[in-house]
């Protein structure tokens, strides 16, 4: 099965949305980022448009496992 468009499509396509959501638009980054990241798997040739949304939150739930362990660590650390 041949794809339309290449990976990098999707990059910056993603790319010009960020910058528009959260630049232009003066979106909250978390919001901004959530939209950009529909608009990259509507975009991305590798994702079925069934699995968008479930990509979305495997990917933020890892991202949020490597990021809020070492924060959680340091809040308890702080608080002492």
């Amino acid at each position: 099965m041949a794809y339309p468009h290449s990976p990098l499509v999707a990059f910056v396509v993603g790319l010009v949305a960020v910058i528009l959501l959260l630049v232009y638009w003066d979106l909250p980054a978390f919001i901004g980022l959530v939209i950009a990241t529909f608009i990259v798997g509507l975009v991305a040739p590798q994702v079925a448009f069934g699995d968008i949304a479930s990509e979305t939150a495997t990917a933020f739930g890892e991202g949020m496992t490597g990021i809020g362990i070492p924060i959680l660590m340091a809040a308890v650390i702080g608080n002492r």
